[in-house]
């Protein structure tokens, strides 16, 4: 082939490269964004509700032929500010009697999750700080015996319900729904209120260069789960899938003062919802926040 770059720019080149600046581990969230959050929930079975293990599939067995719906509970708190965006997202409009701390919830809009079919309630006027609680009826795993022809004998399969996720502009600690941060800091953003997020992040630092700094030639971050997209001063430097590997700063990008590094983080939706297609648990991989320096070829 013709054309390529020199094996030390290739995005997965491991060869000799030496730091020549680290960048602050501190960095801004750049405008609102959502976060998601798996509270709480019970399930109705014979009269009773029946609590709900996180990620755990229901320790009862749902006939969809017989019985095409079930009541869910869910309860969580508010500490602070109720988000005025506050939602549930439910991946159909096969849901009914949606109650929130005893009042009726009506009115729901497109919000596209998986497909533009997928909707969310607005619950925010109804909600309080300190405790809340929520019930809806839900249609049981339609999609997935509409997709695959699931029967009765994939009793796994059918153990699955839908359940609403809860989503705004927040950070989630325990149970509870807690003000949005400003900053975050390089490391697990699970620990900083993003247990469950899927979606986008976006991220923005400004730094100076050094002398040194200044000949750098890659902008480089740990290994990490999460798919990174990168912008310095105006200039796309793609996006890093793997878990290895750098952006290539184009030369004259960098100046003396007043760089401004933009971020995008990208998690798996995977890290909301907890169960795969076929019934069982989706794993939950780390939303790691990884330390960037600048480097250059030794």
């Amino acid at each position: 082939q013709e054309g390529l770059p020199d094996v030390a720019h290739a995005p997965w080149y491991a060869g000799s490269k030496r730091s020549v600046m680290e960048l602050a581990p501190i960095w801004q969230i750049d405008g609102k964004f959502t976060n998601c959050a798996n509270y709480p929930k019970a399930a109705k079975h014979d009269g009773e509700y029946i609590e709900i293990p996180e990620a755990e599939l229901l320790p009862f067995i749902l006939d969809p032929d017989n019985d095409p719906e079930i009541e869910m509970r869910g309860s969580f708190n508010i500490d602070g500010a109720i988000p005025s965006d506050l939602r549930l997202r439910i991946c159909t409009e096969s849901f009914r009697d949606l109650t929130v701390n005893g009042s009726t919830v009506t009115g729901f809009f497109n919000e596209k999750i998986f497909d533009e079919g997928n909707y969310a309630v607005p619950i925010a006027p109804f909600c309080r700080q300190g405790e809340n609680s929520f019930t809806v009826k839900l249609t049981i795993a339609e999609h997935l015996k509409k997709r695959y022809g699931i029967t009765l004998h994939f009793n796994g399969l059918l153990k699955v319900l839908e359940a609403p996720v809860l989503a705004g502009n927040f950070s989630w600690h325990g149970d509870t729904v807690t003000p949005p941060p400003e900053t975050v800091t390089a490391g697990d953003l699970c620990t900083q209120g993003f247990r469950h997020f899927g979606g986008e992040l976006h991220l923005k630092q400004t730094f100076d260069c050094t002398q040194e700094g200044l000949k750098a030639e890659f902008l480089t971050f740990d290994a990490a789960e999460t798919v990174l997209a990168a912008r310095l001063n105006g200039c796309d430097l793609g996006v890093k899938i793997w878990k290895n590997g750098s952006f290539t700063i184009p030369s004259g990008v960098l100046k003396e003062c007043g760089n401004v590094l933009e971020l995008t983080m990208i998690n798996a939706l995977g890290n909301t919802y907890q169960q795969s297609w076929n019934g069982g648990k989706e794993i939950q991989k780390p939303f790691t926040l990884p330390p960037a320096r600048l480097e250059t070829v030794c």
